[in-house]
């Protein structure tokens, strides 16, 4: 059985990935496809909400944007969308998508501290 935690592997093999391509050290074939593979089994066996909160640590998906900095989705068409400092992280992201007509594929967290700024794949 999938597990989250095994797609968050792939999310991290893929960032391993583009550097040492990008530093010239390894020519690899893209993640993208079992990202994509692992992505839609894990929405078809959770659900789109259950699957956010278990890629999103707790305390992002419950935050409230302006409280615990800012947060921005990316979507791949729709590009980048601010969250409002109203509601929670999690609904903001699930309203965002119903309305786009796509899934969001990444959060960014700016913390306002620089370098605890974290981004998170979707």
């Amino acid at each position: 059985m999938l597990r989250t935690q095994d797609l968050k592997v792939l999310f991290r093999a893929r960032e391993i990935v583009r550097q040492l391509a990008a530093e010239g050290l390894a020519v690899v074939p893209s993640l993208e496809p079992a990202i994509g593979m692992a992505r839609q089994r894990l929405e078809t066996q959770k659900g789109r909400q259950r699957y956010l909160l278990d890629m999103l640590p707790d305390s992002v998906a419950h935050a409230l944007p302006g409280v615990s900095g800012g947060f921005v989705v990316e979507f791949p068409q729709a590009g980048r969308v601010e969250l409002r400092n109203d509601v929670t992280v999690l609904i903001q992201i699930l309203e965002l998508e119903r309305r786009q007509g796509e899934r969001a594929v990444r959060l960014l967290h700016h913390t306002g501290v620089g370098v605890k700024d974290r981004e998170y794949w979707l």
